[in-house]
């Protein structure tokens, strides 16, 4: 299956929701799942309520956020790491 993957993190590439919607209508018109790159909640509401197919990473994501998810249907990818790079900021 073909994957469209977005950054949603808050910075230059933080996408709004109606960016989102666009994006993920567009994509499952043409049969493609969207995936976002989220660690915080902030975006990560952004993109499930745009209705993505899932979440990488979501390391800092609330249990709010995780049954929003549920409720929705949004799968979360997580990344799983050495303990130490991630301490140091190198995830």
């Amino acid at each position: 299956m073909d994957l469209i993957k977005l950054v949603a993190d808050k910075s230059r590439s933080f996408y709004s929701l109606e960016e989102i919607r666009t994006a993920v209508e567009v994509a499952h018109g043409a049969g493609i799942a969207v995936s976002v790159h989220v660690f915080n909640d902030e975006p990560a509401k952004n993109v499930i309520l745009g209705g993505v197919d899932s979440i990488e990473h979501g390391f800092y994501l609330s249990d709010d956020v995780l049954r929003l998810m549920r409720e929705k249907g949004t799968v979360l990818v997580s990344t799983d790491f050495p303990a130490d790079h991630f301490v140091a900021g190198h995830p």
